[in-house]
């Protein structure tokens, strides 16, 4: 299979503002909402038979929630963000890095595993579906799991579109289920061109653009379509 990866953003998830909390102590998740609690930490150093031991403690420490890949769904297909994926020297041992691919869903309903014993420990996602956190070495003990209590295997369903209920380039109003097209539209027939690009495919991938969906008249356009999968 063709890899790519692209890095986690270290910079913005270390920059100070909403959603981040500032202390000079170690805190646990759960401690968040209460009174932070204390921890050693400590920086260990071995060069030859001498250890350096130095205490990070009394250092002023950053907590966020979340990861900028999240936000910014790089598990879609088409995300936004201007960073584009590497496809050449893909790196190992390598923390806070994005990995993707794509396969052929296997023929039928029946259960399948998905073995990611060589990315470590992260989270995966398969067609736009967080599948769950792995972490291949640290596994459930056999001895410990009752049977039936540890097996998280689901049923895969390979779908691919099959209609297009609405489209719409230009000021479309409402949300999914309930779409409505307002005075300022294109004159092209945008459902027409997205039937033809998408219907009988898993994943559609295009170009949003007034040289596909021609120029609406207003300054400000977005494409909303609804689709079904079967």
């Amino acid at each position: 299979m063709k890899w790519e990866w692209r890095p986690e953003s270290i910079e913005s998830t270390m920059v100070q503002g909403k959603g981040d909390f500032s202390i000079n102590k170690i805190v646990d998740q759960k401690d968040m909402a209460n009174d932070a609690i204390e921890a050693p930490i400590e920086l260990v150093i071995k060069n030859g038979n001498q250890t350096i031991v130095k205490s990070l403690t009394s250092n002023k420490w950053s907590y966020k929630i979340g990861m900028d890949g999240i936000a910014n769904k790089f598990f879609e297909m088409d995300c936004n963000s201007t960073l584009k994926w590497a496809s050449d020297s893909i790196p190992v041992y390598r923390n806070f890095t994005w990995y993707k691919t794509t396969f052929k869903a296997p023929l039928g309903n029946n259960p399948i595993v998905v073995d990611l014993i060589g990315l470590g420990k992260g989270i995966a996602w398969v067609n736009v579906h967080d599948i769950g956190r792995y972490w291949p070495s640290a596994v459930a003990d056999e001895d410990m799991c009752e049977p039936g209590t540890c097996d998280y295997r689901g049923q895969y369903n390979d779908q691919s579109i099959s209609k297009i209920e609405f489209a719409s380039f230009g000021t479309p109003r409402g949300e999914c289920g309930s779409f409505d097209k307002s005075e300022y539209e294109s004159d092209e027939d945008v459902i027409s061109i997205i039937k033809q690009k998408c219907v009988g495919k898993e994943p559609c991938c295009f170009d949003v653009s007034k040289d596909r969906f021609g120029k609406p008249p207003c300054t400000q356009r977005r494409l909303a379509e609804e689709a079904l999968c079967s």
